[in-house]
């Protein structure tokens, strides 16, 4: 039942990772081509709960993946907790940019690896 229920979790990921693709083609066209180039890059600094290595690199590489975002460094943050430093082409919002990582790619890695 484990493996079904981490298939079913896998397959979940793909789908949200496929659709964050989508968007971030549309998002990133839209802001580079449009009238107004509304680019507002940023580094942000996103603490992990995600503890085993195939779940770092996993999100890691979703993110570099994403248009307009590059995973730059894994880094230990405070209580040796690890910590992701990701660049954001369109971070209009640091807090925002933190949510969709934290809630989206992190939690659903989290059901698959851990």
């Amino acid at each position: 039942m484990n493996l079904l229920r981490r298939l079913i979790f896998g397959v979940d990921l793909l789908i949200y990772f496929s659709w964050q693709l989508i968007l971030s083609n549309w998002n990133v066209a839209k802001a580079c081509f449009g009238p107004t180039a509304n680019l507002t890059p940023a580094f942000v600094r996103v603490p992990l709960g995600v503890r085993k290595n195939v779940s770092i690199a996993t999100l890691a590489n979703m993110i570099t993946l994403t248009p307009g975002t590059l995973s730059v460094e894994v880094v230990a943050g405070t209580d040796n907790r690890p910590e992701l430093i990701v660049y954001a082409l369109l971070c209009g919002e640091t807090a925002a940019a933190f949510a969709e990582i934290k809630t989206g790619f992190e939690a659903r890695i989290h059901r698959v690896f851990e």
